[in-house]
């Protein structure tokens, strides 16, 4: 998602104040979420915020390789817990999944979501999501 849909998505729907998080534990994300809600995409919605123009508020993408992901992520998770009430042992696919945060971390969405894929393969839940 870009910035100014970000803020068009508070500022456009009665909010008053936008706290941007650029804290985080460990070297690398501090550095990411910093570079990112100063960059110039950011800085250009700020502006235009501030100096009273609107925000569009763009619709997002059905095909957003991350919103895609965040649902896949989903159904492991529930396919885990089921797992877990049902008796099974899910370390394999917990193992597996480990590897999640560091591809995430890096952008490697395409590896990211294979891996995801695999998880949800290894729970049965090969079918897509409605």
């Amino acid at each position: 998602m870009d910035w100014e849909t970000y803020l068009a998505w508070h500022y456009n729907h009665g909010c008053v104040l936008v706290g941007v998080n650029t804290g985080a534990t460990g070297e690398e994300l501090p550095k990411r979420l910093e570079a990112s809600a100063f960059g110039e995409e950011a800085i250009a919605a700020y502006r235009k915020f501030l100096t009273g123009r609107p925000l569009v508020d763009k619709m997002v993408s059905v095909d957003n390789p991350q919103l895609r992901i965040q649902a896949k992520m989903k159904r492991v998770r529930a396919g885990i817990e089921r797992w877990h009430r049902s008796g099974k042992d899910p370390s394999a696919v917990g193992k597996l999944m480990e590897g999640a945060q560091p591809l995430a971390n890096d952008g490697k969405l395409d590896e990211l979501e294979k891996l995801v894929d695999q998880a949800l393969e290894m729970l049965g839940e090969t079918e897509k999501a409605p």
